[in-house]
């Protein structure tokens, strides 16, 4: 039903999460599901700021909110390739056509630049 690329990057959205409620269920007083819940939070960047809390809450804090702005773009470029299948890369004529015209025209702007007399050039 899914593409590959989506299920790999839900594997690992799901990966991340687990290891990280894992990690704050062993470093805190809470239970597994309410460790759960925060990281969830924290990875989507909804929860309140763990100001006050221990420094292991914190350091978890942080670590999911940077996991979560890691897999942002994943997620989003997995999900768009998932559902705009026929959207792709221009075919490599287009690329090849492309190129040479730019390359001449740098080589014309530098010759120009070349002959004002410009020191460096």
């Amino acid at each position: 039903m899914f593409s590959r690329r989506l299920r790999w990057s839900l594997f690992g959205l799901i990966a991340c999460v687990f290891g990280l409620a894992v990690t704050s269920w062993l470093t805190t007083d809470d239970d597994l599901v309410h460790a759960t819940y925060l990281t969830l939070l924290d990875l989507f960047a909804i929860d309140a700021p763990a100001l006050g809390e221990p420094l292991r809450r914190q350091i978890i804090q942080l670590l999911s909110g940077l996991a979560g702005l890691l897999l942002l773009p994943v997620m989003a470029a997995a999900v768009l390739r998932a559902w705009a299948p026929s959207v792709s890369r221009p075919p490599c004529a287009a690329h090849r056509a492309v190129c040479p015209g730019m390359s001449s025209f740098w080589a014309s702007a530098r010759s120009g630049v070349r002959g004002t007399g410009i020191k460096g050039a």
